[in-house]
């Protein structure tokens, strides 16, 4: 299938990657040139263990990413489109949503018919909705780049899919996740999106020599809900990770105030 991903760091990098050794035909977007030169040349602009191996195998069987700073031939292409840009905090702790607009105001100007856009980075609680309203508003902005056509009756549907990766361990948690979380409100879009991780699922690719399956390892969990409850799924499982972080510190420290053996 045609997969577009908005984004190549931590996130869309990876996705992109395992994507295509999966066999599927990606095309990757970025504004910043000298990743992308990086990338073409075959170098990994980031540090995660078997990243670059994993895309030399995509070489060498044909499924090499395209990685391009030209929005509309990377959009265009996908019929599965992925936002995996960064939200980085300000200052007041709120996340900067600004590359996620941008984002999603590009994927209306340029997507193909009947493409589902999936978000993938870490949104807010009810960022579907907001997505979906900024896409339309980029179907319009074609109107006013052709004055005098009429707004494009163009269909699309937003969509949740959060990720569980670990830094140093994104490739393992990518082939052998513990679970997919699919959050859409249509039955259609869950059908395309299941068939879209078919391969993943159901474990029926050759597992690289550098990642092997896991035994005992045999389908994945396959978690369907609508798009709210998905980002709620992917708040919850950070704020619970959180949560065992802090109470580890805790007790740390109450051990050293007691002089208990840690």
């Amino acid at each position: 299938m045609k997969v577009s991903v908005i984004g190549t760091g931590y996130v869309g990098l990876v996705t992109a990657t395992c994507f295509a050794f999966l066999g599927h035909d990606v095309a990757c977007l970025d504004i910043n040139e000298k990743r992308i030169d990086l990338l073409n040349s075959g170098k990994v602009p980031i540090y995660e263990p078997n990243l670059e191996e994993l895309l030399d195998i995509c070489k060498k069987n044909g499924k090499f990413p395209v990685f391009s700073t030209n929005a509309q031939e990377v959009i265009s292409h996908g019929e599965f489109i992925f936002i995996a840009v960064g939200t980085p905090p300000l200052p007041n702790g709120e996340p900067n949503l600004s590359y996620l607009e941008s984002a999603a105001l590009s994927i209306g100007k340029y997507m193909q018919d009947g493409a589902i856009v999936i978000n993938k980075s870490t949104v807010p609680v009810g960022s579907g909705n907001w997505v979906s309203m900024l896409v339309q508003n980029g179907v319009k902005e074609r109107v006013l780049a052709h004055p005098g056509n009429t707004i494009p009756k163009l269909k699309f549907s937003v969509a949740s899919n959060p990720e569980f990766l670990r830094e140093g361990s994104a490739i393992s948690d990518s082939l052998y996740p513990d679970r997919i979380v699919l959050g859409c409100d249509s039955e259609q879009d869950t059908l395309r999106l299941k068939e879209l991780y078919k391969e993943l699922s159901e474990q029926v690719f050759e597992a690289p020599d550098f990642c092997p399956r896991p035994k005992n390892y045999a389908k994945v969990e396959m978690i369907t809900t609508d798009i709210t409850s998905a980002e709620m799924i992917k708040y919850s499982a950070n704020s619970f990770l959180a949560l065992k972080i802090s109470f580890a510190n805790q007790i740390a420290n109450i051990c050293d105030y007691v002089g208990a053996d840690e």
